[in-house]
C-alpha cells in the first residue's frame, strides 16, 4: 500500500473529514463488506476491477476500468471480486470515520 504524504495529520493538506489511499490491490481486499457512515470512492489508475453490491434482492457486478468512478453509498454491503494484476486505485473515504467498515459473512 502507498500511502499518500498529503494525509499525514502534521501536513496543511490533511482533512478528518476525507480519508484518501492510493493502493495497489491485493487478495486481502477481496473481504465482503459495508460503510456505516461514509460514502467510498473508487478510482481506477492502472489495470481494472471486478466488484459486487449486494442489494436487497439482488447482485449487481460492475467492471471498473482506468479513469472511472465508482461511488458506493454508505450501507451497501460490497466486495472486490477480481482485479488484473499490479491493479492501482485511489480509495475515497467521506467522511473519514474510524471503526466505520463493518465485515459481512
Amino acid at each position: 500500500m502507498v500511502i499518500n504524504p498529503f494525509c499525514k495529520k502534521n501536513s496543511p493538506f490533511y482533512s478528518e473529514n476525507v480519508s484518501v489511499g492510493a493502493k495497489i490491490l491485493t487478495d486481502e481486499m477481496k473481504d465482503k463488506h459495508y460503510h456505516k457512515d461514509s460514502e467510498e470512492i473508487f478510482i481506477v489508475i492502472l489495470g481494472a476491477l471486478l466488484i459486487k453490491l449486494f442489494h436487497k434482492k439482488n447482485i449487481e457486478e460492475l467492471s471498473i476500468m482506468p479513469n472511472e468512478i465508482l461511488i458506493i453509498k454508505p450501507g451497501i454491503v460490497h466486495q472486490i471480486v477480481k482485479f488484473t494484476p499490479q491493479t492501482e486505485i485511489i480509495i475515497i473515504n467521506a467522511p473519514a470515520v474510524l471503526n466505520d467498515k463493518v465485515i459481512v459473512e
